[in-house]
């Protein structure tokens, strides 16, 4: 018998396409030309000014609420450069706190719309013709275990604010309870070193939801190597179980975290690790019919962007959320998101379940692999179910019986070959010789 070897999937051509939208581009407007795209820039509650619109005009004037720029077209995408905005022309809402420069959103409002920088100083503003001012506000407060000057809220009216304090110790949440509000889902949970933090919003204005953007202490940060954080927000109306959105520094470091909160009160930041269950889910018992398995869980398809830095491949879906602790299906093909938000590649031991993700530049770096796989580290070959899983113990796979190892010795699922098991011989490919006797 020869071996099959294993079966490239297809895969993103990750060198290019893993900067385009999963969901497909966005076709061309037949308006465009010459690789051009105008995109209007909605001031929101601020205002654009110029010689030609004085500065006591108002947002309500139509030649001082918009502004109109150039992107231009670039391997099937529109992009705008973060350099051609003008921001000396731009002016913040009127009331305190507000920040000069705004975060810039495909929705009106919606800071889950918000679009990122690339490493080039670019927006992808492909599927859009319109961005709209996200104005960000300063917070207060007296907190001394966050550093409540750097946090910023985006979604808060003119007469609103945040204010960030400490939980005044007779109010903090028990360790018990931290623990008990989210051992469903976490594993150790850090609640000895947890933030313990009281959100208060003040003033009138619409209940939307605000996003908070908080720089986290080193120590914690530390501390949080390897582990997910979690926020629970034990607001007024209820207790939410956030997983929040990290904010990375230049170095791909995690720096801290955002998250949306419309309900407000005491609030916890805590380490813990993930309760993860593979997806796909293990093989059928009988590792017949090539090894294929059924799946117990609905497909958790992602689309939205790819992105790549000093560390590794990333994924931002189009719902602003990065990819993380999860299995991720991109165009047809299997990803594994690790907790620091990357992909992973080679070896991954998940869900009790060993898997192959090809570690190999290219275009099918990061993909799942199944079916046969030779490793020249181990110098073994090894077969991976429909579902991905490795296999071990006799499998039935092409109707020819072959024997893998099922010990947990450094070697698991590796086939054996050219010897006898429990009376049964395997030839140099592995397969079972009905009949031979020993």
């Amino acid at each position: 018998m020869q071996m099959r070897k294993l079966r490239r999937s297809v895969a993103v051509i990750m060198s290019v396409i893993m900067a385009l939208s999963s969901s497909g581009i966005t076709s061309l407007a037949a308006t465009e030309d010459s690789g051009k795209k105008t995109i209007t820039l909605h001031a929101a509650e601020g205002k654009f000014i110029t010689e030609a619109s004085p500065s006591d005009a108002t947002p309500a004037t139509a030649s001082n609420a918009t502004r109109k720029v150039e992107a231009y077209e670039k391997d099937g995408k529109y992009w705008l450069r973060n350099e051609d905005i003008p921001y000396n022309d731009l002016r913040a809402p009127e009331g305190e706190g507000y920040l000069e420069t705004p975060v810039w959103l495909k929705k009106e409002g919606d800071a889950a719309s918000a679009v990122t920088l690339n490493e080039m100083g670019e927006y992808d503003v492909t599927d859009t013709s319109n961005l709209y001012a996200g104005w960000l506000k300063a917070v207060s407060g007296n907190s001394t275990s966050i550093d409540v000057t750097a946090v910023t809220a985006l979604g808060l009216s003119k007469d609103q604010a945040l204010i960030i304090d400490d939980l005044p110790a007779a109010d903090k949440i028990s360790n018990d309870k931290i623990i008990a509000d989210i051992k469903q889902t976490y594993t150790n949970i850090g609640a000895d070193d947890a933030i313990q933090l009281n959100m208060s919003l003040t003033g009138e204005g619409a209940s939307a939801a605000v996003e908070i953007r908080m720089p986290l202490p080193a120590d914690f940060l530390t501390k949080a190597a390897d582990k997910s954080i979690v926020v629970i927000s034990y607001g007024a109306n209820n207790t939410k179980v956030i997983e929040p959105q990290y904010i990375r520094g230049a170095d791909g470091a995690i720096a801290g975290i955002s998250f949306t909160l419309s309900d407000f009160g005491p609030l916890v930041i805590v380490t813990a690790d993930k309760i993860t269950v593979a997806t796909p889910s293990v093989p059928g018992s009988s590792g017949g019919g090539g090894g294929s398995s059924s799946s117990t869980k609905s497909e958790n398809i992602l689309y939205g962007t790819w992105g790549r830095n000093d560390i590794g491949w990333y994924f931002l879906t189009t719902s602003g959320r990065y990819a993380q602790n999860e299995w991720g299906k991109i165009n047809g093909v299997w990803y594994y998101f690790n907790n620091d938000q990357y992909m992973v590649t080679g070896w991954l031991f998940v869900g009790n379940n060993w898997y192959y993700l090809n570690p190999a530049e290219g275009s099918t770096q990061g993909a799942m692999q199944t079916g046969w796989l030779f490793d020249p580290a181990y110098n073994a070959w090894f077969y991976l179910s429909g579902s991905g899983a490795m296999l071990s113990d006799w499998q039935k796979i092409n109707n020819i019986w072959y024997y893998l190892n099922p010990v947990s010795d450094g070697r698991k699922g590796a086939m054996y070959a050219n010897q006898w098991i429990d009376g049964y011989y395997v030839n140099q490919d592995g397969a079972w010789i009905e009949g031979m006797a020993q």
